[in-house]
Order: structure tokens, then sequence, then C-alpha cells
């Protein structure tokens, strides 16, 4: 019975790790303009997760109600999109291509939810993620000030500073606002791990030295809130406030200061949200289609600055002028059902954070983020650890640290 579990365990641990590699590849294209990077990932992500379904991984999922409306919400969204291609959409292609990128991502929410019930290979899918998070974020800190806007050292990236395989400096922020509460979580459980507040630095000032003002705020926000939770581990919160500190000044903010110095912040965005609102005013139920957006856009533009409006850089109006007012509450259940399962488990604490993001960016039409989402969002929604445990854990650590003293 032993050896057959461990090998059940082991095969778990393999999936899950074919599907991290596929959205680790996601995220070193994500600077690619063309498409079929982002079909094929999606097609290999339909089929290890169709392969794991016919394996009948997942037949011990139970009735966690948390993971199953979140895997429906995510899987009527592609459904509304093919409906949409089928019948009401301005561009049927585009419903059907973004049909699929939903039909993928809700797949891998599936199987990810299904493989992180399993308290040891939750484990592992968090330290696989810890492990490429730093990576990327130490390669892109490096890359920032040593490429001269070169993706790689290689290619010439359409932005003069890149960070990593990013052109954009606020889908990189979000990307590392989901990473640096998991890294600063590694290294205060239990006794203090420097290397992983060390880490946890770098990338904290790499978000401060990439210049997106949302992103800032927004790790603000995860500082406050992890150094509270862990306010008792007194010497371990100084060190890292003392790493961080280093590693914003020596990272630098100079293109936060400019920005926060402009004189409109919200130029453009405010117009192309404007648009948004209308198109989704015109048609609020059936919306224009998934995908559409940049196609429809032009018909609601209030200016033109020159440039090809692709996104609305507004996650959640953008969703409601395509998909009207049921997708955005199809998008809101998963994040209801994410942000239930935050409690307890701090590590996670940037997913809904990434979120909040959205209604001023677009980190969720980049699948080199969105995959991370559902990743870790799969793990919040998989864990049993709420809040209460994490108090009880909290109060025998300090129980510990006074019998010590």
């Amino acid at each position: 019975m032993f050896c057959r579990n461990l090998q059940e365990n082991r095969s778990e641990r393999r999936q899950a790790t074919l599907i991290m590699a596929v959205g680790a590849a996601a995220t070193l294209v994500i600077w690619r303009q063309s498409e079929w990077e982002t079909l094929v990932a999606n097609a290999m992500l339909l089929a290890l997760c169709s392969i794991m379904t016919i394996r009948e991984y997942g037949l011990g999922t139970g009735r966690d109600w948390r993971g199953w409306l979140a895997v429906s919400a995510v899987g009527l969204l592609a459904c509304l999109g093919f409906w949409q291609g089928c019948s009401t959409s301005e561009v049927p292609y585009r419903s059907f291509r973004s049909a699929l990128d939903w039909t993928a991502a809700s797949a891998t929410l599936w199987a990810m939810w299904t493989l992180c019930r399993q308290n040891d290979v939750r484990s592992y899918v968090l330290n696989v993620t810890v492990l490429l998070g730093v990576v990327v974020c130490v390669l892109a800190t490096l890359q920032f000030y040593t490429s001269e806007g070169r993706i790689f050292w290689i290619w010439q990236a359409a932005e003069p500073q890149v960070f990593g395989p990013f052109q954009s400096r606020n889908n990189y922020a979000s990307f590392a606002l989901l990473m640096f509460p998991l890294v600063i979580w590694k290294g205060l459980q239990g006794r203090p791990r420097w290397h992983f507040l060390a880490a946890g630095a770098i990338i904290g000032g790499s978000i401060v030295a990439s210049g997106s003002r949302a992103g800032v705020l927004l790790f603000a926000v995860e500082l406050v809130v992890l150094f509270w939770l862990y306010r008792k581990e007194r010497w371990a919160v100084a060190g890292a406030g003392v790493l961080l500190t280093a590693a914003i000044l020596i990272s630098g903010w100079s293109q936060l200061e400019h920005k926060l110095f402009d004189s409109d912040p919200f130029r453009y965005r405010r117009e192309m949200l404007g648009s948004a609102v209308q198109m989704l005013r015109e048609k609020p139920v059936t919306g224009h289609g998934l995908g559409t957006f940049p196609a429809v856009y032009p018909a609601f533009a209030e200016f033109d600055s020159g440039h090809y409006v692709n996104h609305a850089h507004n996650d959640w109006a953008e969703l409601g002028a395509e998909g009207g007012v049921v997708a955005i509450v199809l998008l809101g259940v998963f994040v209801v059902c994410v942000l239930v399962s935050v409690a307890g488990n701090p590590w996670g604490i940037g997913v809904p954070l990434v979120f909040v993001h959205g209604m001023v960016d677009y980190p969720l039409q980049r699948l080199g983020v969105l995959f991370w989402v559902l990743v870790l969002g799969s793990a919040l929604i998989a864990s049993r650890f709420r809040w209460k445990h994490f108090k009880t854990q909290e109060s025998e650590r300090s129980r510990e640290v006074t019998q010590v003293d």
C-alpha cells in the first residue's frame, strides 16, 4: 500500500511539473507579439489536463464547494465565448480564440486544484513556484540594468527598458506581486531563512524600480499585511526590512518618481475606460464578444494617440465590454473563492491583489501572468489551512519562544 501511494505521489508530481513547465515557457516568451506561442501553450495545457482526467487522477476531489465553484465559473466563461462565436459576436474568430484561452484556463485550474488537494503535492508546487519566481525576478532585475532594452540581452524590445521577458513593466509588477509574498513566507516560516528573505528583498526592490505606480501601492499593502502577521518574529521582520531597504536604495526609484509627478496620471487610460464602459452600456447582457475589444474599440474611441489600442488597461471593464455583466460576475465568483481561501494562507495574498491591479492594467490578458494566478489560486482553494489555524500556530510559536527565553 505504501509503495503504491508513493508511486501515485511521484506520478502526480510529474504531472504538476509538466503543467508548470508549460506555464514557465509561456512566461519566458511573454514578450512575443504573435499569438501562435500562446495557442501552442494552451493546446499543450489542454492535452496534459485531458490526459490527467482520463487517467482519473481527479476522482478524489470531494465536495469542496470552493473548487467546484471556481472551476465552473472559469469554465462558463469559455462556454460564453463559444456561444458568442456561434451567435452574437461581432468577430466570431476572436471569440472562439478567446474561448479556447478560457477553456485552457479552466482545465489548468481543475488539474492544479485536483493535484494540490494533497498536502505534499501542494508543497511541491509552491516550492517549484518559488524557485521559478526567484530565478525570473533576479534575471529580470539584472537585465533591467544591463541589457539596454534587449530581451535576454539578445532581442531588441519595443520599450527602452525591459524586465526579463516582460516588455511591460506593469505586467512584470503583477508577476512580482504574486511571487513576493510566497518568497517572504518561505523566509519567515519557522526559523528565519535569510536566503529567501534576501531574494524577497530583491523582488521588492525590482517592483519599486519598475516604476509601476499601482504595483508599488499594492506591494506596500503586501508589506503591511505580511509584517503585521509575522510581527512576533521581531528579529526576522527587522532583518527583512533592512534587506528590503537596501535593495530599494540600490535599485533606485527614478522611474517611479517620474511617474508620480506626472500631471495627468490617468492620461489615455481614462478615455479607454470610458470607451469600454460605453461598449458595455450598448450590450450589457451579451457583450460584443470575448476577444473583440481591439476590433470594436475604434467605433467607441474618444481620442487618437496614433497608437494601436489592443486593451482597455482595465481587465474588468474590457471583460464587461466583451462579455457583458455575465462575464464580470463569473470572474467575480472565481475571485470570491480565492478571497475566502486567503485567510490563513498569507503566501497567496498576491492573487487577489493582481485582480485589483487589473483595474488599471491588463495582467489577465497575458498567459505568462494568468497561469501563475491560476496555479496559486488553485493551491489556495485546495488548502484547508484557515485563519484560526494560522492564529493557533502563531500562539504556539510564541509560547515556544517564551519558554526558550
